[in-house]
């Protein structure tokens, strides 16, 4: 809530800033399908939705990094 207060772009369109791929679905924003289930219910199944903040966590990372490439 407070990013959004902030007027931090939602995860999607942050990455759309950034000439970054987009995610779909929540099954292409995450490799562990249980947080993928959990984000859908959250955001009501719309990924344009999920804040800044809680997709960057659920990205999957590259091998080797402590933190996705957003």
């Amino acid at each position: 809530m407070r990013s959004r207060e902030l007027g931090f772009p939602r995860y999607t369109e942050f990455r759309r800033l950034l000439h970054l791929p987009v995610p779909r679905s929540f099954d292409e924003l995450t490799d562990n399908p249980k947080w993928a289930g959990e984000l859908g219910d959250v955001y009501g199944g719309d990924i344009d939705r999920v804040d800044l903040l809680a997709g960057m966590f659920a990205e999957t990372r590259p091998e080797g990094f402590a933190f996705s490439d957003t």
